[in-house]
């Protein structure tokens, strides 16, 4: 079962001048070339075809490797934002495709509902309910 709640990772993202993204973390265990951001917008850039590159701030507030899908709702949020800057390529299917694509399970996080998951993250339930608040 998947929780929407209302912490997580904080993801600032513009649109960049340079023939490259840049990706600026607090935390120095990000490999800034292989990383889950990285993969991300270059499976944006490759399904759009647009060669718009992002300067993305990542203030890491979920714990890395805690399983609590910080990197899979990263990728989502990123999708949805990098989508809405370049004017709304791609329908909310097509997010739906794109994400499965960056990780099976990043499926639950495009939608932003709590959910109940199956195989491997790519099949899905949503649940009824409002967003669980932080304690």
């Amino acid at each position: 079962m998947n929780c929407a709640l209302n912490f997580g990772d904080e993801i600032t993202i513009f649109r960049s001048p340079n023939d490259g993204d840049e990706i600026i973390c607090n935390e120095a265990f990000l490999d800034k070339k292989n990383n889950t951001i990285t993969t991300t917008l270059n499976l944006f850039r490759e399904k759009t075809g647009l060669r718009q590159y992002f300067t993305v701030q990542l203030k890491k507030v979920i714990p890395h490797e805690a399983g609590f899908g910080g990197g899979r709702s990263n990728a989502a949020a990123l999708l949805h934002g990098v989508n809405k800057i370049c004017g709304n390529v791609l329908s909310p299917m097509e997010l739906v495709d794109l994400g499965k694509t960056v990780r099976a399970d990043c499926l639950c996080f495009i939608h932003n509902m709590s959910n109940i998951t199956a195989g491997i993250g790519d099949i899905y339930q949503p649940l009824n309910g409002e967003i669980i608040s932080a304690i």
